[in-house]
């Protein structure tokens, strides 16, 4: 038997196959996935393409299950729309389609009851408890409210750096660096330019790793906007942990993408956190985005054998060294 899990976000997407024992067998990157910014056509080409990949290099025909978790995936008509298009995909024999929080849950904590984040363009917070009742937090787009995400860093990066140029606010090396990276002698340049370039979220976004950057360089005010951010999510687990009843148990909580992994300011404040409104919750390190595709696996195999840290330890070691063969051959 061959399992397949898929993490399929708006930057790229990774793919896990294993068998019914969780021995790895491969493993693929490829594009962007997520339906809304490359169009469903697109995503479901790729991921065929990358279910066919990893099928080959397995050496099997067809894939038993495959679970893919993919960002975008966040109403009733994202899935269904989805859903159906996944069903052209030849040779899988059945799927499994969720957002890309339900595919963390899994890795994280093995379908036990707990909590994830995902803070990457956009940010998440799922949680399931024990009676199998699930809920959400966040993820209501950049506008209504994704904060701790990356857009959300970048959009205050900006205007921080903006009111420090105005003089309403304290000074900070946020200025020097959005300047360098917009091409502008001074920010009373930067709205002409900001907005002329008509930039989307995505790249919007992308700033957020500079502003980790110039935090981890001493500025405090980059400090201050990636430490408000990690206690918004913070906060957010506490929600969504009060919602199921969860207050006062001993769950998990575990987190993936690129904000909890880019600095010690945003992973270290969030965990703080947590750990004071939670303090019975055991916090796990974030995940990288190849061990969040550990989970769609996890998904198939808890079904049918005890999965713990030791098992799933073991799942990551393996796949480090198939990436590592990936990296080497180019491909």
């Amino acid at each position: 038997m061959i399992f397949i899990g898929v993490d399929g976000g708006g930057t790229n997407t990774i793919g896990v196959a294993a068998n019914e024992w969780g021995a790895v067998k491969a493993c693929g990157v490829t594009e962007a996935t997520n339906h809304r910014h490359v169009g469903l056509d697109q995503a479901v080409d790729t991921l065929e393409k990358l279910v066919t990949e990893l099928l080959r290099d397995s050496g099997e025909q067809e894939a038993d299950g495959v679970f893919f978790g993919l960002a975008g995936i966040d109403t009733d008509k994202d899935y269904e729309v989805v859903s159906r298009a996944l069903k052209t995909i030849p040779r899988i024999k059945s799927f499994e389609l969720r957002n890309d929080t339900e595919i963390l849950y899994y890795a994280v904590t093995y379908g036990k009851p707990g909590i994830v984040v995902i803070a990457g363009t956009g940010a998440n917070v799922y949680g399931k408890n024990s009676l199998n009742e699930s809920w959400r937090a966040g993820d209501h787009g950049h506008i209504l409210g994704d904060q701790g995400s990356a857009y959300y860093v970048a959009v205050e990066a900006l205007r921080a750096a903006m009111k420090a140029y105005d003089g309403r606010g304290p000074s900070t090396a946020l200025e020097a660096k959005i300047c360098e990276l917009y091409g502008v002698r001074d920010l009373g340049e930067l709205p002409g330019v900001f907005y002329a370039l008509g930039q989307g979220v995505s790249e919007i976004a992308s700033l957020a790793r500079y502003v980790a950057q110039v935090a981890e360089e001493g500025d405090a005010v980059a400090a201050k906007i990636l430490e408000d951010g990690a206690h918004s999510l913070a906060e957010a687990v506490l929600a969504v942990a009060s919602k199921l009843g969860m207050l006062n148990d001993e769950i998990t909580v575990g987190s993936g993408g690129g904000m909890f992994r880019n600095t010690k300011h945003f992973w270290q404040p969030f965990a703080a956190k947590v750990r004071s409104m939670l303090p019975k919750a055991r916090i796990k390190k974030p995940l990288y985005s190849y061990e969040v595709a550990l989970g769609g696996i996890v998904y198939y195999l808890s079904q049918r054998i005890n999965v713990n840290d030791a098992f799933f330890d073991k799942m990551v070691s393996q796949t480090d060294k198939k990436f590592e063969t990936l990296q080497k051959y180019g491909r």
